[in-house]
Parts: structure tokens; C-alpha cells; sequence
């Protein structure tokens, strides 16, 4: 009888559940809660996609495909170079291009109107400059430099695996602007790499 295994059964689960109500419970509702709460005061965020392909010349290659050693570096070379582009697309010079071609367009993100909405808001530029006193984050100097780093955090840039395009997304709480934003920051990083 001591060999044997001692098997839980349902009473036994239904004890510790009994046993521990009041914290599952709390733990329940209050997830419940703050997940509806969060619901409730975040606007709704779209996302708006586009695709570049990424064509790098064929100086690289010539004279390099008889020699089957050299293909790991040129691949490597490949993903690279698609890499260096992607950052090029991220960064702040193209950002501020785009803004000045959306110069009129421009809508601003739609934030809560609520009691609570109002007041999170409050809060969050409160805690904002008081971490701007204490040397904890840069204010951004202007309402263009604010503009340009909102641009920039709701932009994402990622390389599509085994192809050559960049897919570039840009997030907001207006879907045509979203879309507009996206395509703009295509066609003015082509535009730029022409130039």
C-alpha cells in the first residue's frame, strides 16, 4: 500500500479551489476590471501597411557565380544591405521629409474625451515634465520635433523573410491617415534614393 500512488481526485481539486476563493476571485475580477477599463479609455489604433521592394544592383554578383563559396557571403551581403535600407527608412531625416509633404494633411491622434480619458491625460503630462525636471527624458524642443518622434514610434519597419521588399506600417486612430502616411513614406524614401 505505501508503493502506491496517491491520485488527485476531484474532491481534492475542488478543496484547494474552495480553500483559495477569495484569491482566484480577486484575481479574476480585477483582471476582468482592468482589461475593460483599458478598453474603455484607449481609442482605437489602425494600422496602415505598405510593401518596397528592394532591388540592389548586380555589380556585386558579377563574376562571383562560378565560385559556390562565395554564396553565404553574398547573401549575407544581401540581408545587409536590405538591413541598412530599412534603418535609412526609420530615421529621423526621411520622418521630417514626410511631415513637410504632409504639411496641410495632418490630422492629429484622436484621444479620449472622457472624465477618465481627460484625467489619465493629465497625469501622463504631469509625470512627463516631472521626469523632464529630472533629467529622466528629454521634452522634445517644439511642436515639430513632438511631431516628428509621434511619427517615429508609430512607425514599424520589418524585413519580409526570403524576398527582397520592406514592409512598412505606420499606426494611428484614423485609417485613411494611416494608409496615407504609409504610402507617403514609400513613395519619399524612393523619391530620396533617386535623388
Amino acid at each position: 500500500m505505501e508503493g502506491r500512488k496517491k491520485l488527485l481526485t476531484i474532491r481534492d481539486i475542488l478543496y484547494i479551489f474552495f480553500k483559495n476563493k477569495t484569491l482566484i476571485t480577486t484575481v479574476f475580477v480585477s483582471a476582468i476590471f482592468f482589461s475593460t477599463f483599458y478598453c474603455l479609455v484607449t481609442p482605437p489604433v489602425y494600422r496602415g501597411e505598405t510593401k518596397v521592394l528592394i532591388k540592389m544592383g548586380k555589380s556585386t554578383f558579377v563574376g562571383m557565380e562560378s565560385l559556390p563559396e562565395y554564396r553565404n557571403v553574398l547573401f549575407q551581403e544581401r540581408s545587409q544591405n536590405i538591413r541598412n535600407e530599412m534603418e535609412l527608412i526609420k530615421g529621423q531625416y526621411l520622418t521630417e521629409k514626410v511631415i513637410a509633404r504632409l504639411k496641410d494633411k495632418i490630422e492629429p491622434l484622436k484621444e479620449d474625451k472622457s472624465i477618465i480619458g481627460r484625467t489619465i491625460g493629465v497625469i501622463k503630462k504631469g509625470l512627463g515634465g516631472f521626469a523632464s525636471l529630472l533629467g529622466l527624458s528629454k521634452k522634445p524642443e517644439g511642436v515639430d520635433k513632438s511631431l516628428v518622434l509621434t511619427f517615429m514610434n508609430a512607425l514599424n519597419v520589418r524585413f519580409l523573410e526570403d524576398t527582397d521588399m520592406i514592409a512598412i506600417t505606420f499606426d494611428w486612430t484614423d485609417p485613411k491617415f494611416a494608409a496615407l502616411v504609409a504610402n507617403v513614406y514609400a513613395d519619399e524614401y524612393v523619391t530620396q534614393h533617386t535623388l
